[in-house]
């Protein structure tokens, strides 16, 4: 169901979580819900000179709309519904297109979708805040990029872990990929450093991701043209090749956010760099991957600053899942754990943690 009734203290906090959220499609100012049209009505009819004040200017332009959900609602009910709205004393004229107060009549036909109520279980009356932020989605489209991969994450779940890291200065992502994680946190302002074992990923090198079109990438086809492509050239620090299990990083340095997405499929699977590897490549085996979020955690502990975030994916046989099973570390405290069906039997887990005790040295 759509409808979510929350309490914000003003509307500037409202105007604030729009500004962010890609999940949001609108936010309204409830003025008035009921179960029944007449009791919705006379509710309308009661509110405050204080609440409709604003609302009497001859100058200001103005539109009522009315959406249903899970049934379609002709227009010749809607007309008459609008009628029936008359009473609300409105200064200004009517302007579909751009006006300066929009209102909307909601109605809920209930969840069931193959058997919708004839009336609404609930409706709401009220005033449109602001739409979220819908519209980056369409224009971060992963396949509009320059330069992509066989696992690119989509750029709505790269949205969500950006807002989960409360994405801000100093952005890492220790399995960096083609970087559509980085590249959803530059989007909110945040500096992005990445890291990757395979350097042909990195510098887009070897066979296209692509359907269509050449069979192999491109020169200018890497990371940082994408940033390009977005104009965030500014947030692009740098991406470098490294092995995960072995962080080299000085024990001072300290990001804001781990952001990633380390690799689990059978496609993609984790690598690490053999202990001895001779010639000018090195050579990689593959990389355990509980032995994979141990070292992830431990790096997060060490290199976040205190209460930055870690925000990762973990797979899961959905059958077998406990909380217990999520790994831990003693300088992490999980904040969020969200579910992402895949299919009856495997889902993953967007899995936020904070750091709230500083390292010294401890271990999983």
């Amino acid at each position: 169901n759509p409808f979510v009734r929350i309490g914000l203290p003003d509307e500037e906090s409202a105007v604030k979580i729009l500004s962010r959220s890609v999940l949001i499609r609108s936010i309204i100012d409830v003025w008035a819900q009921s179960t029944t049209y007449t009791d919705l009505f006379t509710q309308l009819k009661n509110l405050s000179e204080e609440k409709l004040t604003r609302f009497y200017k001859d100058d200001y332009t103005f539109s009522i709309r009315i959406e249903s959900f899970n049934k379609k609602v002709p227009f010749s009910q809607q007309k008459d519904l609008l009628m029936k709205l008359d009473f609300l004393p409105f200064g200004g004229s009517v302007k579909l297109k751009q006006p300066d107060f929009t209102f909307y009549l909601l109605q809920d036909f209930g969840d069931d979708c193959n058997q919708p109520r004839e009336q609404p279980s609930r409706l709401f009356f009220g005033r449109l805040i602001g739409f979220g932020q819908r519209d980056i989605l369409r224009n971060y489209k992963v396949t509009e990029r320059k330069y992509i991969g066989n696992t690119s994450m989509s750029a709505e779940l790269c949205f969500l872990m950006a807002n989960q890291a409360l994405a801000r200065s100093l952005i890492y992502d220790p399995f960096v990929g083609t970087g559509s994680i980085t590249l959803a946190c530059a989007h909110f302002g945040a500096f992005t450093l990445g890291a990757d074992i395979d350097p042909n990923i990195l510098h887009g090198r070897g066979r296209s991701s692509r359907a269509k079109g050449p069979k192999f990438r491109g020169p200018d086809e890497n990371v940082y043209a994408n940033y390009c492509q977005y104009k965030l050239q500014s947030n692009f620090v740098d991406v470098m090749v490294l092995d995960a299990a072995k962080p080299a990083w000085k024990d001072g340095l300290h990001f804001d956010a781990i952001v990633t997405d380390p690799p689990y499929g059978i496609r993609e699977g984790a690598r690490k760099v053999l202990s001895k590897s001779d010639g000018a490549f090195a050579k990689t085996s593959q990389y355990n991957l509980s032995k994979v979020y141990k070292d992830l955690l431990s790096f997060a502990a060490k290199h976040l600053r205190m209460y930055g975030r870690l925000v990762f994916w973990l797979p899961f046989h959905r059958p077998s899942y406990t909380d217990e099973l999520i790994p831990k570390h003693p300088c992490l405290t999980v904040t969020s754990n969200s579910e992402q069906v895949l299919n009856s039997n495997i889902a993953r887990r967007l899995i936020t943690m904070e750091k709230t005790k500083t390292f010294h040295n401890v271990r999983i």
